[in-house]
């Protein structure tokens, strides 16, 4: 397997993710993953990270939550760069990217890296008018009564 890069975001959860990180490391080494493992200071260092590695690694996998890899997403998308094997690492408070995916725990996720898993996943493209930018998103999008009740 050739070394993926790891984009650790500890501010996912309210800053309670940063407090997995012993484990995920723990994890992917007893996985005998081969990575790189980098943490974002902010959404703008995330972003930057995000194409930095896109270009170096044949795989990036976020570790945070359903907002972290979104951000990774549409900033790979954005930027027109290569896009890479995505993979996540759910720590954040919702997890409904990975709990779509029947992944519920770390071990789990480590797993899914070590054997390359590899799952189609729809992303979607919103645009408000010829102006607007594009808005990309996985899976759905909320602009009703969830968007009103979070």
């Amino acid at each position: 397997m050739k070394k993926i890069a790891i984009l650790f975001n500890p501010s996912s959860r309210r800053g309670k993710s940063g407090k997995a990180r012993e484990k995920i490391e723990r994890n992917l080494n007893n996985s005998n993953i081969n990575y790189d493992l980098y943490v974002s200071k902010s959404e703008e260092h995330l972003k930057q990270l995000t194409v930095e590695a896109a270009g170096k690694y044949p795989a990036i996998v976020g570790v945070g939550g359903d907002t972290t890899l979104n951000i990774m997403v549409r900033k790979l998308l954005k930027s027109g760069c290569p896009v890479p094997a995505l993979g996540m690492i759910g720590t954040g408070s919702a997890n409904d990217i990975v709990r779509g995916l029947g992944i519920h725990k770390i071990r789990e996720a480590c797993a899914a890296i070590k054997k390359g898993s590899i799952i189609e996943m729809d992303v979607g493209c919103i645009k408000i008018d010829r102006k607007s930018k594009a808005y990309f998103f996985l899976g759905s999008l909320s602009i009703g009564l969830s968007t009103a009740v979070n």
